[in-house]
């Protein structure tokens, strides 16, 4: 629990206030109790106060906790209770995500018109106060709402609308993100697409494990279980939805459970195992029917039907599913659906009006403000321009590095003028040092965190003199933690680094990484060195952990490769697919006996050719080193 701060020491009430909000807002997943004792007294510390934004933070996290505990009625009184203060108070900020949670609510009881209809009215209000980050959650509950009427297209274009709200706005939040990426892996895996239905789950599997967040691990489970339910590896399955089962029962997340509960059922009849299957069924339509879960308890009254039948007891078939159709023509009849296209037609057409109205009225200002921006944009440009040139001042020089490693390149490829991906050098009395690193974000943001990252790294091996490689990495781990105050600001930026450190006179090379390989080929077979899975800085892990040392023999010939993740991250080719690591990994195989210079040639060629007329997504770099030639 020492991840979890104190607020008792902060003196000032209202900066308490602040701070206990902002921790309950981002880290109310991976410190669901604690988020809930620190809500509650953040609230009375604001009614006392006379506080009443805070009143509003605190009580939206209180609503949140007994939503997520299936205490439905508790929660809507909440919420409704945030909403009327907001009203009163004129503070909108919180809005979206209000009526996100009262939606759900209402959804998952199978009232869906309802639900419906409050966040497409959330979504007005809000774009009449012009007020564009809090529609992000509405927008995402769209999502939801149309993957579950299989409108998967709609669907898609909704997540992809939350998640470029999420994007734009500060602070990050990784709670966001991470549910819109698991949205939209859902949807890809409905539409048969399995790449992209990988690729989303691998980025939400990396930020909810990074970041702690219990509930979307669960659900990354969930989603991997049923890839593997689809290629019929049945216990891999099993295995799957057991482990989100096991999370979300811990938790007491319900409705969760219950899908689980199913999906595991539907493992059982692939395994032959009907009475297996039935019990899990049971119990999934027990706690469906202890929450009033009308979205789900319908589903199960089927799967449990088509059992019976199965077994021939034509009984209790028919009386499920005489069930499953009265409960699935109230909640989702033919009258609801004509009811929520109305609802979807009259939110589109009057969206369009008011922005014909917004365009028009725009127009006649259009050129006062262009002038602005125009002015602005060169003012930020000659900004970023001076901030290249002072990032590129402190990388240390090519020709540096050549004179000490004749057979080596850099491929370094900012996707902004400025770069979060960073390349280091360094040679004291017995090693030379050389270090790829990729710094969270890229642009600006990423820039500051690179000229922090450099600063430390010398001074660690410099001033510290601490020159083992698994070393140098705690030790930057500990000391980005305290130039950024981690421990107290809750900030969670950070870096993966691969560094490497060449003895002179050993023929041994050492390496270590916070979440970044090292591949070397000797003897023409290549070998990869995955680093350890955890980064440098960002949230504090539960038990402290050090970095890991390996040591490589150089006797005989070796080239080994350091680099970001942007080239193998990158999309194109003939499907607007991910490069891939493992692609990746045989490119740098089979061009690793050509002179350096063409490797690096090769390596610009085959991406270009990659990336056809795709944009650039991130941050590239790629260090290549040959050894005893």
């Amino acid at each position: 629990m020492d991840n979890i701060p104190d607020f008792d020491i902060i003196a000032d009430k209202r900066e308490k206030i602040e701070a206990i909000c902002e921790f309950c807002d981002y880290h109310r997943n991976a410190y669901p109790d604690a988020s809930y004792k620190w809500a509650q007294k953040g609230y009375q510390l604001s009614k006392d106060l006379g506080f009443r934004e805070g009143e509003v933070r605190c009580l939206k996290n209180i609503g949140y906790h007994h939503w997520h505990l299936s205490q439905v009625s508790l929660a809507l009184k909440e919420l409704n209770q945030c909403k009327q203060l907001m009203d009163k108070i004129a503070y909108y900020d919180q809005w979206g995500e209000v009526t996100m949670m009262k939606a759900m609510i209402w959804w998952s009881e199978g009232k869906y018109e309802r639900a419906m209809g409050i966040v497409y009215d959330g979504i007005q209000l809000l774009e009449a106060k012009k007020m564009t980050k809090p529609q992000g959650w509405a927008y995402w509950a769209l999502g939801v709402f149309n993957y579950d009427l299989k409108n998967y297209d709609k669907s898609l274009r909704c997540y992809g609308r939350a998640l470029e709200i999420f994007n734009c706005c500060e602070p990050y939040n990784v709670d966001a993100e991470s549910w819109c990426l698991l949205g939209l892996s859902t949807v890809y895996r409905a539409k048969s697409d399995t790449t992209q239905t990988w690729y989303y789950l691998h980025k939400a599997e990396q930020v909810s494990t990074l970041y702690n967040q219990w509930m979307q691990i669960a659900q990354v489970h969930y989603e991997m279980g049923h890839l593997l339910f689809e290629e019929s590896k049945f216990e891999e399955a099993e295995d799957a939805f057991c482990e989100s089962y096991q999370i979300r029962e811990k938790y007491q997340f319900k409705p969760a459970m219950v899908s689980c509960l199913m999906a595991i059922s539907d493992v059982k009849v692939q395994q032959n195992q009907p009475y297996e299957a039935m019990d899990c069924l049971q119990k999934a339509l027990e706690i469906a029917t202890e929450t009033n879960t009308r979205a789900k308890l319908y589903k199960c009254h089927k799967k449990i039907a088509e059992l019976y039948k199965s077994q021939q007891n034509y009984k209790e078939a028919y009386y499920h599913i005489e069930l499953f159709y009265q409960i699935h023509s109230e909640i989702a009849g033919g009258e609801t659906s004509s009811n929520l296209n109305m609802l979807e037609a009259k939110f589109t057409s009057e969206k369009v009006a008011r922005e014909k109205e917004i365009h028009r009225l725009k127009h006649v200002e259009l050129k006062h403000a262009h002038d602005a921006i125009s002015k602005k944009n060169k003012e930020i440009l000659a900004s970023i321009n001076y901030a290249q040139r002072i990032q590129q001042a402190i990388l240390p020089p090519l020709d540096n590095i050549r004179q000490r490693l004749p057979q080596s390149f850099i491929l370094f490829q900012p996707r902004d003028i400025v770069s979060g991906d960073f390349y280091w050098f360094k040679e004291t009395e017995d090693k030379i040092f050389i270090a790829a690193i990729d710094c969270t974000g890229h642009g600006v943001p990423g820039a500051f965190m690179s000229m922090i990252g450099n600063e430390l790294l010398h001074k660690i091996i410099s001033d510290y003199h601490i020159t083992q490689v698994d070393q140098v990495l705690d030790a930057m781990n500990v000391n980005i933690r305290k130039a950024l105050k981690q421990k107290d600001t809750h900030n969670t930026d950070g870096m993966e680094m691969g560094l490497v450190a060449i003895h002179k006179q050993s023929h041994t090379m050492e390496f270590a990484g916070a979440r970044s390989p090292l591949v070397y080929i000797q003897h023409n077979e290549l070998f990869q060195i995955k680093g350890d899975n955890m980064p440098i800085g960002g949230i504090k892990l539960k038990r402290k952990k050090h970095f890991t040392r390996h040591l490589i023999n150089l006797e005989h010939l070796t080239t080994f490769y350091l680099f970001s993740d942007g080239y193998q991250d990158q999309f194109g080719g003939e499907n607007s697919r991910q490069f891939m690591i493992t692609r990746f990994r045989e490119l740098l195989l089979s061009i690793h006996q050509r002179p350096i210079a063409e490797q690096k040639q090769a390596l610009e060629e085959v991406l270009a050719d990659w990336m056809q007329h795709e944009r650039q997504i991130d941050d590239i770099l790629v260090i290549g080193v040959r050894l005893g030639a």
